[in-house]
C-alpha cells in the first residue's frame, strides 16, 4: 500500500499568539510540533503556564533551545557542556511538562554541519532544519528518522496563495510529506497571517491531505 501525503506543521521559539489562535486550530482540526525556545522554561511556573495550553489542546512540543544560539557554533567552542544545559536540559524538562519524552529537535535558523547532525540525531529521533526551498520527504525516511528539512511559509517569504496551491498539489502527485515551519500567528516577518494558515489548511483538506504532527511518525 502506498504511503498517503501529509504535511507536518511545526512553529518554532516562542509566542503568545500561539495562544491567541489555539480557538482557530481547533477550528481547523490542526494539529502543531512547537519547538520551545527561552529561559522561561527553567521556571516552572512560567512553563506550565505558557506550554501546558499547548500540550492540553493535543499538540506536540520540541527542543529549539533555551539559548537559541547557532549550534554549529555552540558546539564547536563549547562541546558537552552546550548539549547538556542547552539542550538536552530543555528535552528533560519539555519531557516533564508533557509527560512523554521530547524526541525532535529543531536547529535555531536552521544553522547545523555534520558534527552537530551526529550529535543530535544520536539523541533525537528527528532534526530538523529550515529553509526556503520546497523539499519533500517520504514516510519511511521520517519514521527512520534523522535530519529533516522544513520549508518556511513565514510572511518574508512572500509567498502568494497560489504557491500553497501549487506546492500541496505536488505533494498530492507524488504521495510525500511536507515539513513546513513558520514563528508567529500574525502579520510579521516572521509569522505567517490566519488568513493565510485558513488558506492553506483549506486546500491541504480539500486535496485530502492531513496535517500532521512529528509524532505521527515516531515508532
Amino acid at each position: 500500500m502506498l504511503d498517503t501525503p501529509g504535511i507536518v506543521l511545526s512553529f518554532d521559539d516562542y509566542s503568545k499568539t500561539w495562544h491567541e489562535q489555539l480557538p482557530l486550530l481547533e477550528s481547523l482540526a490542526i494539529k502543531a510540533t512547537f519547538f520551545i525556545t527561552g529561559e522561561f522554561v527553567r521556571e516552572r511556573a512560567k512553563a506550565e503556564a505558557r506550554l501546558l495550553p499547548l500540550i492540553e489542546a493535543g499538540h506536540t512540543l520540541g527542543v529549539h533551545t533555551i539559548s537559541h544560539r547557532r549550534a554549529s557554533e555552540m558546539w564547536m567552542r563549547e562541546g558537552h557542556a552546550w548539549l547538556e544545559s542547552d539542550v538536552l536540559d530543555q528535552a528533560r524538562i519539555l519531557g516533564e511538562l508533557s509527560g512523554r519524552p521530547i524526541r525532535c529537535f529543531a536547529y535555531p535558523y536552521g544553522d547545523h554541519d555534520d558534527a552537530t547532525d551526529r550529535i543530535l540525531t544520536s539523541h533525537f529521533q528527528v532534526v530538523r532544519t529550515f529553509g526556503k526551498k520546497p523539499l519533500f520527504s517520504s514516510h519511511q525516511r521520517l519514521r527512520r528518522g534523522g535530519v529533516t528539512h522544513a520549508t518556511s511559509i513565514d510572511n518574508v517569504q512572500e509567498r502568494g496563495f497560489l504557491w500553497y496551491e501549487e506546492q500541496l498539489a505536488e505533494v498530492k502527485r507524488q504521495s510525500k510529506i511536507w515539513v513546513v515551519a513558520s514563528h508567529h500567528f500574525d502579520d510579521t516577518r516572521w509569522g505567517i497571517t490566519p488568513e493565510r494558515l485558513v488558506h492553506f489548511a483549506e486546500t491541504a483538506h480539500r486535496l485530502s491531505i492531513p496535517i500532521l504532527t512529528f509524532d505521527n511518525f515516531m515508532a
